[in-house]
């Protein structure tokens, strides 16, 4: 009796986060954001001032980059905006056909509003919905790649410490190296727009995580940080992120001063943020 043939070999993928800008290039992106703070109080939301907050984004627009810096980012970009509105009431936030142009500066792309200024709020509500650094941040390898190729179905370990160093600087949590867990999973190869990307899940804890700081209280504590993120990148390496899909979730204790007492209460906050990146050419 023949024996079975062998099954074939499963293909192999590089999995390469970081995709470098290149002058010139032009994305139209697409992103939704919801950020939430709140204290809680025996189970129950309880406003408080400077902590309290809510924001709530849909962006459309159209991003061309104009100079790039050695790392690949952007250093002068423009975005010209197609609609930007509160998607809970369709308020804007800036009008349709708004250009704002961000460039570099000691590291960090400030956002300018051609022909007018941006109010404090603006400006954050801008850093929410399109940190210049993305998609495919320099650390996005260090982060989450990994430099063998793999298979569907495969999973990884990411870099704790690199982890540990983006909640920081990007998302203003503190969390310890040794707290964090987790991993990177080759989900899917799906189609995105003209090519194939590869669907990369993340899972993520970390239990000893914090805000960095908690306007008005004395003492912040550590408690519980969960996230999920889905990644898709093409498989053609010179062709940006095309999807960054992130909800995080983080709970903790914070001590608040309230005259000559001391008052703790269970802080919680949340940060989902979905994000499309289409090259126009």
């Amino acid at each position: 009796m023949q024996a079975p043939a062998p099954a074939p070999a499963p293909e192999m993928y590089k999995v390469k986060i970081h995709r470098p800008f290149m002058k010139g290039q032009e994305l139209s992106v697409d992103v939704e954001a919801h950020q939430l703070a709140k204290a809680l109080v025996q189970g129950h939301e309880e406003q408080v001032v400077g902590l309290t907050e809510e924001l709530n984004i849909h962006l459309v627009g159209d991003v061309t980059i104009d100079e790039i810096d050695a790392d690949g980012r952007a250093a002068v970009a423009t975005l010209k905006v197609t609609s930007f509105v509160n998607p809970e009431n369709q308020t804007a936030y800036l009008p349709a056909g708004a250009v704002v142009h961000g460039k570099r500066v000691e590291g960090m792309l400030v956002a300018e509003l051609e022909g007018g200024k941006l109010s404090d709020d603006q400006q954050r509500l801008l850093n929410l919905a399109f940190p210049f650094e993305r998609p495919g941040s320099r650390l996005g390898d260090e982060l989450f790649g990994t430099p063998d190729p793999h298979a569907v179905g495969d999973s990884w370990p990411f870099n704790r410490g690199y982890v540990a160093q983006d909640l920081r600087e990007q998302d203003g949590i503190a969390a310890t190296e040794t707290g964090i867990d987790g991993m990177v999973k080759l989900q899917e190869i799906v189609p995105c727009g003209k090519t194939q990307c590869l669907r990369l899940a993340i899972d993520m804890t970390a239990t000893t995580a914090s805000m960095v700081s908690v306007e008005g209280a004395s003492d912040v504590g550590s408690g519980e940080l969960r996230s999920t993120i889905l990644l898709e990148v093409p498989v053609d390496e010179t062709t940006p992120v095309h999807l960054e899909d992130a909800t995080t979730t983080l709970t903790f204790a914070a001590t608040f001063k309230q005259g000559d007492q001391e008052i703790q209460r269970q802080i919680a906050a949340s940060r989902l943020r979905r994000a499309q990146y289409v090259p126009k050419k």
